[in-house]
């Protein structure tokens, strides 16, 4: 049997769309701590309004999921892109905490909607599993590229071109929802009626669990770099340009992996492949406040980016094969709910704790934390594991007779 096969023009536009929201995503990560700092308040309220990105957005992120599905992919992207473009000007009149939490919770939800749309147009293409994998890569790529450009421009033309670079990348992805224009992995679905309790049936898979806690692991870790480490940096008074080229690397690493992601599968297997990797990305981050060289720091991050860069892939199909065609939206959105608060959590945890102890101790107690979690994974991976083969075997035992008859 012949599998289908995407054509490349539309793969093209795919991986553009992992390219701008991911590199819309990042543009912001030198901007936003010192934009925040700039305030002239605390490093735990900056965490708070850096976490409003998120946290807010993931009250609702499972429902968007269905309703950008229900609407249309490429029409929902094409107005929250509108959207994004027209909300941006917010962030430069935020001249106070309330009027920047606003512009962090608009613009977040608007980007979160990009995300969401982004991820499951790639899980709906015949060959997912490749067009994922390679989706999954570029989306690094953009994480790589967006902290080089805010924190250049940062340093080079101020906060009013850094936040222009961040519309440019909604510019972008409206112009590839328009080019995608009425392909039917973006067409609208029809509404079914969800049966009620589906999120804890999906969440009773084994599966589900290991893609969702994996995912966390690492969207935590990634979220530190991101979003708590640039304030570490900041205060030996690193400028946002050095800051912008610590991020990339981190980025740059989960690039660099991505490709050899079913040779490692083939190597070691599915559980140790996601513990490693978690465990790398735990331990890379946690080790930075250990050291202010640039050049080690960026070989951390980078380290740290290695392990961490598993997620998207590993987890994108993991839910893929757990779910069928009706409940991916859902689940996707349900994945996105999980990873909207990971994101949040990090600024606005390691925020507490620095105001307590320091930021340094907030990477040692939250690495320490994310370590025992990892332990956790492998429970739950190799329960998916058993899982998974108990299903195949019980598969060829009712094949079987047909097959002799």
């Amino acid at each position: 049997m012949t599998t289908l096969r995407t054509p490349w023009r539309v793969q093209i536009l795919i991986y553009l769309l992992a390219f701008g929201s991911f590199y819309q995503q990042s543009v912001l990560l030198p901007v936003l701590p010192r934009y925040a700092g700039d305030l002239g308040i605390s490093v735990g309220l900056i965490g708070l309004l850096l976490a409003a990105r998120f946290i807010v957005p993931a009250l609702f992120a499972a429902q968007l999921g269905e309703w950008t599905a229900r609407f249309g992919l490429t029409r929902s992207l094409i107005w929250v892109s509108v959207g994004t473009i027209l909300t941006t000007p917010l962030y430069l009149i935020a001249d106070n905490v309330p009027l920047l939490f606003l512009a962090q919770v608009v613009n977040g939800s608007l980007y979160m909607a990009t995300w969401i749309c982004a991820q499951t147009y790639a899980t709906r293409v015949p060959d997912r599993d490749w067009v994922v994998g390679v989706f999954a890569t570029i989306t690094a790529v953009g994480m790589t590229v967006g902290p080089l450009v805010g924190g250049y421009l940062l340093d080079v033309s101020g906060y009013t071109a850094a936040f222009g670079a961040y519309a440019a990348g909604a510019l972008l992805m409206l112009v590839v929802a328009w080019q995608l224009g009425n392909h039917p992995a973006g067409a609208p679905t029809k509404p079914r009626p969800r049966a009620r309790g589906q999120a804890l049936v999906l969440l009773r898979r084994p599966a589900i669990q290991a893609a969702f806690l994996f995912s966390f692991i690492c969207l935590f870790t990634i979220s530190m770099r991101g979003n708590f480490l640039p304030i570490f940096l900041e205060e030996g008074a690193m400028s946002a340009s050095a800051i912008g080229l610590i991020l990339a690397a981190g980025s740059l690493g989960q690039a660099a992996i991505r490709p050899f992601t079913n040779i490692l599968l083939r190597r070691t297997g599915l559980v140790v492949t996601m513990v490693v990797a978690a465990l790398i990305a735990v331990v890379g981050l946690t080790v930075m406040p250990l050291t202010s060289l640039v050049w080690l720091l960026m070989a951390l991050a980078f380290a740290h980016g290695v392990g961490a860069g598993l997620h998207q892939s590993l987890g994108l199909v993991l839910l893929a094969e757990a779910t069928s065609d009706d409940e991916r939206g859902y689940a996707v959105g349900l994945r996105a709910t999980v990873n909207q608060v990971s994101s949040a959590g990090a600024p606005l945890l390691a925020g507490g704790l620095a105001d307590v102890s320091g930021t340094k101790s907030a990477f040692y107690v939250i690495g320490g934390l994310l370590l025992l979690s990892t332990f956790s994974l492998r429970s739950v991976l190799q329960r998916a594991e058993r899982h998974r083969k108990a299903g195949s075997s019980t598969q060829a035992v009712n094949i079987a007779p047909k097959e002799a008859t």
